[in-house]
């Protein structure tokens, strides 16, 4: 009786308390001026439901929070606000202390006379809403003595932000980041600033902060401040993509006691290294959770001590530079979920102990120099959703163990590393897989049937292999998820699979760079979703069928480099709701017919080299953004639209060799971001209007050679123009070189031979700076060369073809010192612009006696000296033997005299020696026989004496190298050398020990080469003659094709003997 009547006491004392509590909360509540401050607060603002892309926001704790406009509730009809959504008050008091209106939908301008910093808050957040580039009001620091969290991140504020915020000192979380992405995805605005003091009072004052996030604020000049180490409570840092932040990041951030999320990310001027961090100094596991480090310079590796962070859950280490190899202690942390070490340098293998973090969700080790086998262990992993190792080093093949026990993994991405060997079967256990990239490796044999069975595959790329094989029909026949498929580049045969009908998902196909063969089947007309489609380069023929016009969604076609044939009609496009991309190049039989229809999305379209007889008139007028248009080597005729300038857009403009007649347009001096030009091989006439000049400051190329234009050369050129190329060859323009074309600083090609252009030699051409190739044969150029105000001419100059003019006096003595480009043996020397569009840059020039064009490899690995056909008299000097990368000499037909240089032994690359017609006297050097490169030399037409050398190149010339030189004598010719014996190279003397030299000299004397020779003597005397001085026929031109190709066959063989070469000099 006694216990329950205690009992009864102790909950009548209860239920009094209550009473009391529930008596004093109704007397205290929302105090009236806190409603009417919320209220004004409010009115700054309105509801907009756009402010927010999303129905949710994602807060700084990677939270998804509800996107709704919490003020709506803000009314005078409830009076205790401490009912409203968002808003938090003392259950003492009353008083209003938390506002929370993330992700509210807020508009509106953040007043900088608000009242809302009167209220006694102890936690503030206003992020993601929209407060229309507002500042952060100074006032703000009247929360001085209650307020310990802010979070104002996300919400469209700019300017500075004000100094009191570092008087905050009670802040526990401090949250500031402002981020603003453009429709790309990439961040656009850096709109909020800190300046560097402000940042350090932050750091100094703001002693109890547990949370800092500053991401994406400009940070003026600042560096992380050594005595950031004092805020021992912090467990989460963020610096993301501030600028101005540089500087070495303090080795004791990653030691911090209480730090659990540190993120550092895309702040490239700041650096740091891991040399004296030790994560096992305490004896203790650090509590560290994520690990984040992304576009930041650390040098050296990863240390082993990273071992012992084992709570972990996430370590990214992306584009930080690091190096080395990866520490094995890295499978110590079992609880990771994801690990990133992307584009950074590690080394060596990949880690077998990654086999041990069994919760792992994601693992990238994309861009590194990782090398060896994949690790087995890492298909074993349960939880491994996402796999990256492409663009690295990696080798071997792929088990079929690899895949027999995994079927969790989504994402598979192995492209761009060595791998090798057939794709296993056991693929076809990957169950849920995705995405799937084995692009750029080395596998080999046919597909695997199973790999096409997977029934969520949506992404497969497998093109630049070494796959062959058909493609049976029943590949597809159970697929239908798949939208994107690339197999280009193997050696894959047959005709289109029926089966691909049954991919109604499919977005883009790549076929191309294979053996395909046959027409496009009709089916393709039911993958009506189809965007992408490339057969180029493969085998297919027949006609270009007209239900390609169902593809509707189409945005890409390309079929070039095929067989097709019969007639297309344009308007088989026109039907397109976004087609911007044609390409149907190449296929020499199909006949493209001009049609109305509606183009306005095409920017490109190239039909070079089918059939086609006029230009597409109705196909231009209504085409307006056309920025590719390629008519090259279609047999177009007529003249050129003048209104061909009112396509403002166009980018590239070709159409050469053609039938093309009449004068260029001026109206093509409207299209001002045209960057290619190209007209050459037509019928053109008259003058080239002057704005061709200056018309674009874009224009990198501008090719108008073999016309018949006339005139002179446009001027002025405008200062800033970006023009590389300038090829006016094989017309009639007459007058000086303009001066103005000085301005060109990125000219790299400057080719105006063959024209009647006259004065002397334009010396401002060799400070231009990019200059390789210089072509002015064939003019009317006079006077001297020798006398450069340059004190470094011609930096990068590889071709000088100054041949067929009226120059006199010396050689140029001082250009040839200063041709550093030509003193190296360095095939990579070229930075000749490689342009994308097909445009290929050539030149013509004499080689091996006869005009040929230049191009790709040719052009490109060769240094090239022609000075022939001029006056040039005096000796040939000594300076040219320090051109060691020089691959053809021409000075024939001058006036030289003196002996041949011994230093010329020098040239070790020289393939083409051509001295003939001067007044040279002395004997051969015997050093011009360790020119193993030789292939042609011509020292005929001069006053030489002695006996010619014997041994390696030069027992495979004829004697027509040496006519007209009435005091030469032995092999080949069969003048005997009288009282003395010709020396003979022993085979010992080739720093190679050239076997083949060996054998033919030991197997054919000089008697028996000398009578092979004579039935050719005549022939070859008078035939040699009419080279030199007549003009060189142009059917001989197409020998030279397959001479370069002979040549690129030998190439990589020569480099190889070159170095020994050089030790010999």
């Amino acid at each position: 009786m006694k216990t329950f009547l205690m009992m009864w006491i102790l909950f009548i004392i209860i239920l009094q308390f209550h009473q009391v509590l529930s008596s004093s909360s109704s007397n205290h509540l929302c105090p009236h001026q806190h409603r009417l401050i919320l209220l004004k607060f409010k009115q700054m603002f309105v509801i907009d439901h756009k402010s927010t892309d999303e129905s949710f926001c994602v807060d700084g704790y990677d939270n998804y929070i509800l996107s709704y406009p919490k003020t709506v509730s803000w009314n005078e009809s409830n009076t205790n606000c401490c009912s409203w959504d968002g808003v938090t008050c003392n259950d003492l008091t009353g008083d209003v202390i938390g506002i929370d209106l993330t992700c509210s939908q807020l508009s509106g301008t953040f007043h900088p006379n608000t009242t809302l910093f009167q209220l006694p808050l102890t936690s503030l957040n206003l992020s993601y809403n929209n407060f229309q580039k507002s500042h952060i009001p100074s006032s703000i620091g009247m929360l001085a003595p209650t307020l310990t969290h802010l979070n104002i991140s996300t919400s469209n504020i700019s300017g500075p932000i004000p100094s009191e915020i570092a008087h905050l000192s009670k802040l526990v979380v401090l949250r500031l980041s402002e981020v603003d992405y453009d429709p790309y995805g990439n961040v656009s605005t850096h709109s909020l600033r800190l300046e560097q003091h402000d940042f350090q009072n932050i750091i100094s004052n703001l002693t109890q902060l547990e949370i800092l996030d500053l991401r994406y604020i400009n940070i003026s000049s600042s560096i992380i401040p050594d005595f950031i180490v004092n805020l021992t409570s912090l467990t989460s840092l963020y610096f993301m993509g501030n600028i101005g932040l540089y500087g070495q990041v303090p080795d004791g951030v990653f030691n911090l006691p209480a730090l659990q999320k540190l993120r550092i990310r895309y702040n490239d001027g700041l650096k740091g290294s891991f040399h004296n961090v030790n994560w096992n100094i305490s004896g203790t596991t650090p509590p560290l959770k994520e690990l984040r480090l992304s576009t930041i310079s650390l040098s050296g590796g990863l240390p082993d001590s990273i071992g012992h962070l084992r709570s972990l859950n996430f370590l990214l280490f992306d584009d930080c530079n690091l190096s080395g190899s990866p520490p094995g202690s890295i499978g110590n942390l079992t609880q990771l979920i994801g690990l990133s070490l992307s584009y950074n340098n590690f080394t060596g293998l990949i880690p077998p102990s990654l086999s041990n973090l069994n919760k792992l969700n994601f693992l990238y080790l994309s861009e590194n120099h990782f090398e060896g086998s994949i690790p087995v262990g890492l298909f074993g992993l349960p939880y491994l959703d996402d796999l990256r190792l492409d663009n690295n080093m990696l080798s071997g093949a792929l088990p079929s163990i690899f895949f027999n026990n995994h079927s969790m993994l989504s994402f598979l991405d192995i492209s761009n590393n060595s791998l090798s060997g057939p794709i296993p079967q056991s693929i076809s256990n990957l169950t849920e897989l995705r995405i799937f990239y084995l692009s750029y490796n080395h596998f080999e044999g046919s597909i695997p049937v199973g790999l096409f069975g997977l029934p969520y595959l949506d992404e497969l790329s497998l093109h630049n292999n070494m796959l062959s094989g058909a493609l049976p029909s029943i590949f597809f026949n159970n697929h239908s998820m798949l939208s994107y498929l690339s197999i280009s580049m193997n050696n894959l045969s047959g005709p289109f699979p029926q089966s691909i009908s049954s991919l109604t998902e499919l977005d883009g196909i790549d076929l191309s760079f294979n053996n395909f063969d046959g027409p496009i089947p009709q089916f393709i007309s039911n993958l009506t979703d189809l965007r992408l489609f490339y057969l180029n380069y493969n085998n297919f023929d027949g006609s270009i069928p007209q239900f390609i016009s169902n593809l509707t969604e189409l945005d890409e076609i390309d079929l070039s480099f095929n067989n097709f044939d019969g007639t297309l009609y344009l308007d088989t496009f026109s039907n397109t709701k976004q087609l911007r991309y044609i390409k149907l190049g190449n296929n020499g039989n199909l006949s493209v017919v001009d049609a109305d229809g509606n183009f306005s999305t095409i920017t490109f379209l190239d039909l070079s080299s089918c059939k086609l007889q006029n230009f597409p008139i109705k196909f231009l007028t209504t085409s307006k953004n056309l920025r590719l248009f390629d008519l090259s080597n279609t047999g177009v005729s007529g003249q050129i639209p003048e209104w061909i300038g009112d396509m403002s857009r166009m980018r590239t403009f070709r159409a050469s060799n053609n039938k093309i007649k009449g004068e260029i347009p001026s109206s093509i001096c409207n299209m001002k971001v045209l960057n290619l030009l190209d007209l050459s091989q037509n019928e053109l006439e008259g003058p080239i209007h002057p704005c061709f000049g200056n018309f674009s400051t874009k224009l990198r190329v501008q090719d108008l050679r073999n016309n018949n234009l006339h005139g002179g050369i446009p001027e002025p050129y405008a200062e800033d123009n970006m023009l590389s190329v300038l090829a006016l060859n094989g017309n009639g323009l007459q007058g000086p070189i303009p001066e103005s074309l000085s301005l060109c600083k990125h000219l790299q090609v400057l080719d105006i031979g063959n024209n009647m252009i006259n004065g002397t030699f334009p010396i401002w051409v060799d400070a231009l700076p990019e200059l390789e190739v210089l072509v002015l044969r064939s003019n009317k150029f006079h006077g001297f060369l020798d006398f450069s105000k340059t004190p470094s001419p011609f930096p990068r100059l590889r071709i000088f073809d100054i041949s067929h003019n009226e120059f006199t006096g010396p050689l140029p003595s001082f250009y040839f010192n200063n041709f550093n480009a030509m003193k190296t043996v360095n095939q990579n020397r070229t930075n000749l612009t490689t342009f994308t569009n097909g445009y290929e840059v050539s030149v013509t020039m004499t080689m091996k006696g006869f005009d040929a064009r230049i191009e790709g490899f040719i052009l490109r690995s060769r240094t090239i000296i022609d000075l022939s056909s001029n006056k040039f008299e005096g000796a040939i000097p000594d300076v040219v033997g320090k051109l060691f990368g020089l691959t053809m000499l021409n000075i024939s037909n001058n006036r030289l005299n003196g002996h041949i240089p011994v230093k010329l032994g020098n040239l070790v690359q020289l393939e083409h020696l051509d001295l003939s017609s001067n007044h040279l006297t002395g004997e051969i050097p015997q050093e011009l026989t360790s020119l193993t490169f030789l292939e042609v030399l011509n020292l005929s037409c001069n006053g030489l004496e002695g006996h010619i050398p014997q041994g390696k190149q030069f027992n495979t010339f004829s004697n027509t190298s040496y006519m007209e030189n009435v005091a030469l004598c032995g092999p080949p010719l069969s003048r005997k050398c009288q009282g003395r014996e010709i020396p003979i190279p022993s085979p010992n003397d080739d720093s190679e020990n050239d076997d083949s030299d060996y054998a033919f000299m030991n197997g054919f004397t000089w008697q028996a080469v000398l009578m092979g020779y004579a039935s050719g003597m005549i022939i070859g005397l008078g035939g040699g003659c009419l080279s030199f001085y007549t003009g060189r026929p142009k059917w001989f031109a197409t020998m030279i094709d397959e001479e370069g190709y002979k040549i690129i066959k030998k190439y990589n063989r020569r480099v190889r003997r070159l170095s020994s070469n050089l030790r010999l000099h």
